[in-house]
């Protein structure tokens, strides 16, 4: 029996240039998860809906990273509320159909966030080492 290879490919923070990105994946026939913030990092530019729902048409997926990319352990409860389920469900109203993953920012967290992605209904989170959490 032979083994099969599956690969796949994640890309953060949802920079315009994800366009480019996000064409050479494609002809390429590789799968991908785009994890874009609402607002980037200290007002970096991000992807808008209409080229996140075009990834979406594309076959890619694309999955939440919170409102403003905060890093999430310097963050309180009601924080982590709005950082975490705010953009899931934000980010939902975008898209038009559920977002399934979430990505920490620069891979930090702790066991609050956990809870909070659980509460708000975000059935899987990756570390910045794509550690299933």
């Amino acid at each position: 029996m032979s083994q099969i290879t599956i690969v796949t490919t994640s890309w953060d923070d949802g920079h315009p240039c994800d366009l480019r990105l996000a064409e050479a994946l494609a002809a390429s026939g590789l799968p991908a998860t785009f994890y874009v913030p609402l607002f980037g990092d200290g007002g970096k530019p991000v992807l808008g809906s209409a080229a996140l729902r075009s990834f979406l048409h594309q076959g890619f997926e694309i999955g939440a990273h919170t409102v403003t990319h905060q890093t999430l352990p310097s963050l309180d409860s009601a924080g982590l509320m709005m950082e975490v389920g705010g953009s899931k469900h934000l980010m939902e109203d975008r898209l038009g159909e559920e977002v399934r993953m979430f990505c920490y920012p620069r891979g930090r967290y702790d066991c609050n966030e956990g809870e909070c992605r659980m509460a708000q209904g975000e059935p899987q989170g990756k570390d910045q080492d794509r550690r299933q959490l």
